[in-house]
């Protein structure tokens, strides 16, 4: 009969990737600030994403040609962080995260944005609202970087045409999500991402509950990117705070999802080497009638 050791080493393990959503979230009080304090604030999110254990830490680039997509509202909002963030911002931000070895990403809300960011992210991710922003996407295809897309906010339809873009062999991400914020838990559907499986491409979760379980949930369910809002303190300015995590709650969330992959294994039927003594004790008189 197989025997073996069910525990496998850390390094054998395919590690999901955590993305600490911050998005704006450098961006703590009503009055606009310089763009040093904003960095100081941003490399202080970065810092403590890195020490609760997340992979990455993502943020929201923003140009001028993203707009004409927005509301009113919005558009204000946007212009105030595109007054934040010139390009250098971006660049000191990437440099510190290399420095502290945490990786840089940032969601282009449009093409103009993207622009502004190559060559300082390894991969891009797609916000929920713009997988049917064609010009937005063919842009990321041509550089040949690996794609997270979020599928909150869409029709089957449009998922199918975001997908069309890609050919098979592409280093492409669906992330299933809902665009509630937050999300009530009956609300969230997860086994939509079983469906999302059907494209041919790896899944994961962008998770808009308060659960600090649901994400390791996800990975039993095979999910291979985790990302979650995270703040350095929900009763900051801004209309994101409030539905983040706070550091303690991101670093036991990260803890759970760790604890997930320990204990996914590798799915083969047999007795754990640590098993063998029980099977001596309770299967005495039984053991001689099976074959090894």
């Amino acid at each position: 009969m197989p025997k073996g050791i069910y525990k496998r080493n850390p390094e054998q393990i395919t590690r999901v990737f955590i993305i600490a959503e911050a998005g704006k979230n450098f961006i703590r009080k009503e009055v606009e600030l310089s763009t040093e304090e904003y960095l100081f604030n941003a490399k202080k999110l970065a810092k403590i994403a890195k020490e609760a254990g997340s992979s990455s830490i993502k943020f929201q680039t923003h140009e001028l040609d993203e707009l004409p997509k927005r509301d009113q509202k919005r558009k204000e909002w946007i212009e105030r962080n595109i007054r934040a963030t010139p390009r250098e911002f971006w660049e000191k931000l990437q440099a510190y995260c290399e420095e502290i070895e945490i990786e840089f990403m940032s969601t282009p809300m449009s093409k103009g944005a993207a622009q502004k960011l190559f060559g300082l992210v390894k991969r891009w991710k797609v916000a929920s609202p713009d997988v049917v922003d064609r010009e937005l996407v063919e842009y990321l295809l041509q550089t040949n970087l690996p794609i997270i897309a979020s599928t909150g906010m869409s029709f089957e339809y449009e998922i199918n045409d975001f997908v069309s873009l890609f050919l098979k062999e592409y280093d492409l991400t669906l992330l299933h999500c809902k665009s509630i914020y937050p999300c009530p838990i009956d609300r969230l559907n997860l086994k939509a991402m079983e469906t999302l499986k059907k494209y041919g491409y790896k899944v994961g979760f962008s998770d808009h509950t308060d659960s600090l379980t649901l994400p390791a949930v996800a990975v039993g369910m095979g999910a291979s990117v985790i990302e979650k809002h995270f703040t350095l303190d929900k009763d900051d300015w801004g209309p994101d705070h409030a539905i983040c995590l706070e550091p303690d709650e991101f670093k036991e969330m990260v803890q759970n999802i760790r604890e997930a992959e320990l204990s996914l294994g590798t799915g083969e039927l047999f007795v754990d080497t640590l098993e063998e003594d029980k099977r001596k004790i309770f299967r005495m008189g039984y053991l001689k009638n099976f074959k090894k």
